[in-house]
């Protein structure tokens, strides 16, 4: 993630955090990859979600205000014990919240998105290799 992203987010310039959004989809119609093996920790949150939930931990502020809580979450399964897709809510305990979604059975041929929203600002990019987006 670019280093002016996390900049201008901890720094608080663009106001009051109230919302982190992280995605990471990604369409896997083939079910015999070792991705969707629950003895490998197969699923769309550990394969897929581990980058969505390190973005919002990052921009959330999770090291310097503590973890967030999950607050609602729903997947989709695949078989007994395997995700193929999962979105969350969760709630930081700064108050702001964050929501997380990731899936290994998408219609996006490659999505990685993060987004902020904050009291005068929202900051958002679709790729952790490019520049922020400072829309309004």
């Amino acid at each position: 993630m670019p280093r002016a992203t996390t900049t201008s987010v901890e720094s608080g310039e663009l106001g009051k955090l109230q919302l982190v959004e992280a995605s990471f989809c990604f369409p896997l119609p083939k079910f015999s990859d070792i991705r969707y093996n629950f003895d490998l920790a197969g699923g769309a949150l550990m394969d897929a979600g581990c980058y969505a939930v390190h973005m919002i931990r990052l921009l959330g502020g999770a090291q310097a205000d503590g973890e967030p809580e999950v607050v609602r979450a729903d997947a989709k399964l695949r078989g007994a014990n395997i995700d193929r897709a999962m979105r969350a809510d969760l709630r930081f305990p700064a108050g702001h919240t964050g929501r997380l979604l990731c899936s290994m059975w998408s219609l996006d041929v490659f999505k990685i998105s993060a987004r902020c929203r904050r009291a005068w600002r929202t900051v958002g990019f679709q790729s952790p290799h490019r520049e922020p987006d400072f829309g309004a």
